[in-house]
């Protein structure tokens, strides 16, 4: 689903669309997690307008993943296993309340099951987190009890203090060897915007389809 939702929702007819592939993603994980939403419920959810959200529906209800009724929104047997296989490699994301100075107002982070190097790519994916909106972005990677930055093993407490890491280690409970893309921007749609453009970038160059890591919901 990561690599095919957008190209297939986005085919469907309909207005111009005021949203992305990573919203479509994140409606499908909220509905997973919450199971059926009315839209204005939704809406608030993701952080995107009534008509964002109405067209964001037709889409995915025109690609088989979600289906609508009066008693609110749902996701298919298809989207299921959709938000399945985004589960095996995102274990956890959520906003983070205290933020990182300089890096912007909101700030959003993506856990991202390990196994994978990305001490060498790292600011590819810091800057497809500033391309889908981010202000600023940071990899970081949970190595022997501590976040540290992947290019020099740095530990994240040392090299930029600031109460961020112990929340995400609260938050998200990681694993050796788990990535986190930290996305801070101006609003909390364009962080996580940003924190889930860099996971993707690192979900697409690492796939391993025998991995079935687990997955943790948004807090």
């Amino acid at each position: 689903m990561i690599s095919s939702l957008g190209s297939r929702a986005g085919s469907a007819p309909g207005p111009a669309a005021t949203f992305n592939e990573l919203d479509l993603m994140e409606c499908v994980l909220v509905l997973n997690e919450r199971g059926r939403m009315g839209r204005e419920k939704l809406s608030q959810s993701v952080s995107l307008g009534p008509g964002a959200i109405r067209t964001a529906l037709s889409r995915l209800r025109s690609a088989g993943y979600v289906s609508t009724t009066a008693g609110g929104c749902e996701l298919t047997p298809k989207g299921r296993r959709a938000a399945e296989d985004m589960g095996r490699y995102i274990r956890w994301r959520g906003a983070v309340r205290d933020g990182v100075k300089g890096m912007g107002q909101t700030c959003y982070a993506v856990c991202i099951s390990g196994k994978t190097d990305v001490a060498s790519k790292s600011v590819r994916y810091r800057d497809a987190a500033v391309k889908e909106g981010a202000d600023g972005a940071m990899i970081v990677v949970y190595r022997r009890g501590r976040l540290v930055f992947p290019e020099d093993n740095s530990a994240c407490e040392s090299r930029q203090p600031s109460r961020v890491w112990g929340e995400l280690a609260a938050k998200a409970s990681p694993r050796e060897g788990d990535v986190f893309v930290v996305a801070c921007a101006r609003s909390r749609l364009l962080a996580r915007r940003g924190s889930m453009g860099g996971a993707v970038a690192i979900i697409r160059d690492s796939k391993d389809p025998s991995g079935s890591p687990g997955s943790h919901p948004a807090r």
